[in-house]
């Protein structure tokens, strides 16, 4: 069993969300459909940079809107609105699953009801759904003894989706 003490900053949750949105493989899709074919027509010579600078700019101007602002507009609504994520949070690690406890919301996640978990290097997100997820910064984590059981934990039983660390 591990028990971890999260304060729930919005920088956390913001940072979390934001990493979601950069692993996309859609928004690194998107970016290459917009890139390719102006630096493919400068490349064979059929057009110069300065025929396209304008048009690479707006689209990296909406993308870096994507990727910045809508994660921090997403976030700053969920803290604003979400009683439950407001205040710290004590999550508790066990064989039977997720025990999250805090000023106004108390709650269970059996292991089954784990989509996916990702490690990064700040965190690790337990995803509920495909949009949703509990963080917890590694910060958090009492010691690297914990973080270890924590992998335990998760590769012992989440079976498919899960992505940590091995140090």
């Amino acid at each position: 069993m591990v028990e971890i003490e999260v304060p729930n900053s919005s920088r956390d949750v913001y940072l979390a969300v934001a990493s979601m949105f950069w692993r996309s493989p859609w928004l690194w899709a998107l970016l290459i459909l917009v890139i390719a074919p102006p630096l493919y027509q400068v490349a064979s010579g059929n057009a110069s940079l300065s025929d396209y600078r304008s048009t690479i700019s707006i689209w990296l101007l909406l993308l870096a809107f994507m990727i910045f602002v809508i994660p921090y507009i997403t976030v700053w609504r969920q803290l604003k609105t979400g009683k439950s994520l407001q205040g710290p949070l004590k999550y508790t690690l066990s064989e039977t699953g997720i025990d999250v406890r805090g000023p106004s919301t108390s709650g269970h996640y059996d292991w089954s009801t784990v989509y996916k978990v990702r490690e990064t290097g700040p965190f690790i997100l337990f995803y509920t759904s495909a949009v949703s997820m509990l963080v917890i910064p590694k910060r958090c984590v009492a010691n690297a003894a914990s973080i270890t059981s924590v992998r335990e934990l998760v590769r012992a039983h989440v079976s498919q989706r899960v992505s940590l660390r091995h140090n």
